[in-house]
């Protein structure tokens, strides 16, 4: 399996990593800027169950597109303090939000509250990254299954494979 790419909003997780730097966003601006958030295990998508257009619309993880007509899947960020970001998801332009341990993510109205604050995270032990919440809590598959519709929540950051994530670009 070949490595992917780094985006262009994590391009200083080196540096991160040995604590030198913090992570910065890149601007929320145009199609490209939008990413895909890959489990690195199954290698499925976080995605808007159903393209749901109303807040409260749960994600899952499911096979990931690319294309003009994923736009569930497309997250664009937008950078917020101390190294933290919004995930905003491009068809109808929510927030990636958490609603505590173990609950489904959902997207939520965009309105800067911590639970859609965001941030890579190493996980040194396992060489991979973590995507965190401002609660110290890590994006995780719940249950950890390559299953198209499982659940995806937070959980503690541990060295699973359903908790390691990995941005790619939209094509």
């Amino acid at each position: 399996m070949t490595r992917r790419a780094i985006p262009r909003f994590a391009s200083a997780l080196a540096a991160t990593a040995l604590g030198l730097v913090s992570l910065a966003a890149t601007a929320y601006a145009s199609e490209p800027d939008f990413q895909i958030l890959v489990n690195d295990r199954t290698d499925k998508c976080i995605d808007v169950a159903g393209h749901s257009a109303i807040a409260g619309g749960v994600l899952h993880e499911w096979d990931c597109g690319h294309d003009s007509n994923s736009h569930n899947q497309h997250w664009g960020v937008r950078p917020a303090a101390d190294g933290f970001f919004t995930l905003v998801v491009h068809e109808h332009g929510f927030c990636m939000a958490e609603h505590g341990l173990n609950a489904q993510l959902t997207q939520e109205n965009c309105d800067g509250r911590s639970s859609e604050l965001w941030r890579w995270a190493p996980d040194a032990a396992a060489g991979r990254l973590w995507l965190q919440s401002r609660s110290g809590l890590c994006v995780a598959l719940i249950p950890n299954t390559s299953k198209n519709g499982t659940p995806i929540g937070v959980q503690f950051c541990s060295n699973s494979s359903a908790s390691h994530w990995h941005a790619e670009p939209t094509q």
